[in-house]
């Protein structure tokens, strides 16, 4: 196999998908989507980050100060408007003047289902002042109400140390399965479209009588693979400048690892996935069958997720463990596994090694049959024609 032959294969799969307006319209999708998911918490946040109460009847100075102090503990700045009537002011509220309304300093109103924080400050605040009043009519002084109610410390201790960064790890774990799934099914199916649509219009004829089938078959797959990828990398590059440029969430340390190991295993499963899908797409002689040809692949994908979903919850279940040494699962399995649990190792490096000798495998199996069916015109080739047309693809090379 010249290695000459299947860098100019791969370079033309590049400048045709890097050129088309499909490439250019996802990768701007993508780095949409990633700043919307950083910018929208933040613009949440700041619509939480204050509370306007509006009072009704008669309201004690100091319940509007245990409201505003409770308020700050928070970081919750408080504005504060009084009504006339209650009529009034709950038409205030409907209208979003205000997010709550104090009547008569003891009953709180909503217009629905509160903010848990909100409404965190506004009850406490409430029930702090309603608690002094019943200490005072025991004749109790507030240092000694306080005294007297104030829990004691529960002595604990931990088997475990906790993990700062394991809701961060969880979500890092979760958005890597995401963009795996994505890109090895768009790319996958993208050989398989190829190669179908170069088979029904016979330019595959004229390709290869310039490279043999093996040099086309690894050229197709070297060159969407890197353009996705690329794509997968501006997806990493565009998180880290909107993480950047919001200052919405604190990355831990292990996430950049996490990131490096999301890269290491698209390679892996992008160089197993890819051949078969080609080999499916050299199956059909339109482009039309293409979706029906991979459609059971593509509900395998669908399983394997489901499976590395179950891994965030259960790492290391011995379903899951097993999984990450599956070539089929072990892509999508075995990233989730490292960034949500301390995966040995020695797991990492025996399912790196197994992936890799499946792959080799997988590529001579799909090179043959990418070999025999490649040329075959007519309707979609059966299990037997296939292996008739691959023995004779071999026997022809030899």
């Amino acid at each position: 196999m010249s290695g000459r032959a299947v860098g100019l294969v791969a370079w033309r799969e590049i400048e045709q998908r890097v050129r088309g307006h499909a490439f250019l319209f996802g990768t701007l999708a993508i780095v949409a989507l990633v700043f919307a998911a950083a910018l929208i918490p933040g613009l949440r946040a700041e619509d939480n980050d204050r509370l306007e109460i509006g009072l009704v009847g008669p309201t004690p100075a100091a319940l509007v100060g245990g409201l505003r102090a409770g308020a700050e503990a928070v970081g919750v700045s408080l504005g504060s408007r009084r009504y006339r009537t209650l009529g009034s002011g709950e038409r205030a509220l409907r209208d979003g003047g205000v997010d709550v309304l104090v009547v008569d300093g003891s009953t709180l109103v909503w217009k629905s289902e509160p903010d848990g924080r909100l409404r965190s400050v506004a009850a406490g605040a409430l029930q702090r002042w309603q608690w002094q009043q019943r200490a005072a009519e025991f004749g109790l002084m507030l240092a000694q109400a306080e005294a007297l109610l104030a829990p004691q410390p529960v002595p604990e201790r931990q088997l475990e140390p906790a993990d700062p960064d394991e809701d961060a790890r969880y979500a890092a774990a979760l958005l890597g399965l995401l963009l795996l799934g994505i890109t090895l099914s768009l790319y996958g199916q993208a050989v398989a479209n190829g190669v179908a649509q170069e088979k029904g219009t016979r330019v595959m004829e004229v390709l290869l009588a310039r490279v043999s089938a093996r040099e086309l078959l690894a050229g197709k797959v070297v060159g969407i693979g890197l353009v996705g990828l690329g794509q997968l990398l501006i997806a990493a590059a565009a998180s880290l400048a909107a993480v950047v440029a919001f200052d919405q969430i604190e990355v831990p340390s292990a996430v950049p690892s996490l990131v490096a190991w999301v890269v290491v295993w698209f390679v892996l499963g992008y160089a197993f996935y890819s051949v078969l899908y080609a080999a499916l797409g050299a199956l059909v002689s339109r482009a039309e069958d293409v979706e029906s040809a991979q459609a059971p692949l593509g509900f395998f994908l669908m399983a394997c997720l489901f499976i590395a979903l179950y891994a965030t919850d259960f790492p290391d279940a011995w379903l899951v463990r097993l999984a990450s040494f599956v070539p089929f699962t072990a892509p999508f399995v075995m990233p989730v596994r490292q960034a949500v649990s301390d995966v040995p190792g020695w797991e990492v490096a025996l399912a790196g090694a197994i992936m890799i000798a499946s792959t080799y495998t997988v590529i001579r199996l799909a090179a043959g049959v990418y070999e025999g069916a490649v040329l075959s015109a007519g309707p979609r080739l059966s299990v037997s024609d296939l292996w008739r047309a691959a023995r004779a693809a071999r026997s022809g090379t030899s």
